[in-house]
């Protein structure tokens, strides 16, 4: 099967394991908040980034979804990002885990209209789910038996919505990326996993990337790479992956690569944790960073895909066009008429 001849109609894709399981290339749609900032959303607010956009405003979800499915994603991810129960108790003790639970039904509804708009063209709903606490600073994941028991629920909460798979992406420890893959396989649910790396492509907890694929097994695996990087780092993660399968086929998953869009990233030094956090991942920041152009970001995608990089896309910064441009590099297919012009 190729991603870009399918004549299957949405009801009858095959389900994810078995589609990724013939596909050879795939695309992860783009950077969510930006966009949704962009068309005016309430994406800001107490209760996270993008929580309060999929309950109030969630035609602009579906507009944005619709903007990335024209642009050639394959894969959707689902705008819940910062929807875990664990985050949104902190903001609300008594009803957080209810804001959650609407939140994240909400996201696949407004999901789901645009994967039925575009029949003939696969789109796989993938929930987005992230580390308990910040993305980028190890030393604060919470010990294993709050890590095991809260993405249990959380990942629970998906399967009752409907994903297809989730993206456990982002994320700082490998420790926390196995307590996301039980939790996964305790609901049969097929994943992506993603870290969050630093220089030489390894994840910001001092493990390699090869430590964090061995310690991700599953049947249920469709792949293991680096997101919300430096374009660098994560063509340094694919390669050192692309070796760790050479070396043994029988657990090859889908490389996954999706940077960060901009030219670089500035990064803080902690003398507290004798680490180099990224400190631009909040939205007053993030306007200040240097966004590639879409043509210029398409030849770095080209080049992860060239190391063997297999499910491919973009991270913050990245827009539609950005997708447009790196789905055309590759040769994919656009779902529908989009107003971009491919590379």
């Amino acid at each position: 099967m190729s991603i870009s001849t399918s004549p299957l109609q949405y009801e009858d894709y095959p389900d994810a394991v078995e589609f990724f399981r013939l596909t050879d290339l795939a695309f992860l749609s783009g950077g969510f908040g930006s966009q949704l900032r962009l068309h005016g959303a309430p994406s800001e607010g107490p209760n996270g980034r993008h929580a309060i956009a999929s309950l109030d405003a969630s035609n602009l979800v579906t507009h944005v979804h619709n903007a990335y499915a024209e642009s050639g994603a394959t894969i959707l991810t689902v705008d819940t990002f910062d929807l875990s129960p664990w985050r949104q108790k902190k903001h609300d003790q008594r009803y957080g885990h209810t804001f959650a639970a609407d939140g994240i039904t909400a996201a696949y509804e407004a999901a789901r209209q645009t994967q039925v708009q575009y029949p003939g063209h696969p789109l796989y709903l993938a929930g987005s789910l992230t580390s308990l606490e910040d993305c980028y600073n190890p030393h604060v994941t919470p010990d294993d038996a709050i890590l095991l028991r809260e993405h249990f629920h959380h990942v629970a909460l998906h399967a009752r919505a409907g994903a297809d798979l989730v993206c456990l992406e982002t994320l700082p420890t490998v420790r926390e990326a196995v307590a996301m893959v039980k939790a996964a396989e305790q609901h049969g649910l097929p994943f992506i996993v993603s870290f969050t790396v630093g220089a030489g492509g390894n994840p910001l907890d001092g493990n390699s990337i090869e430590a964090a694929e061995i310690a991700t097994r599953s049947p249920l695996r469709i792949g293991i790479g680096s997101n919300c990087c430096e374009i660098d780092d994560a063509l340094a993660a694919t390669k050192k992956l692309q070796r760790q399968f050479e070396r043994n086929a029988a657990h090859k998953a889908h490389i996954v690569a999706y940077p960060n869009g901009y030219a670089h990233t500035r990064t803080e030094h902690s003398a507290d944790t004798g680490t180099d956090t990224d400190v631009w991942h909040d939205s007053a920041c993030e306007a200040q960073k240097a966004v590639l152009p879409a043509k210029e970001f398409a030849l770095t995608v080209r080049n992860l895909r060239k190391h063997g990089a297999s499910i491919v896309g973009g991270c913050c910064g990245t827009t539609p066009e950005h997708t447009a441009h790196y789905v055309g590099a590759l040769g994919g297919r656009l779902a529908g008429p989009s107003k971009f012009v491919c590379a």
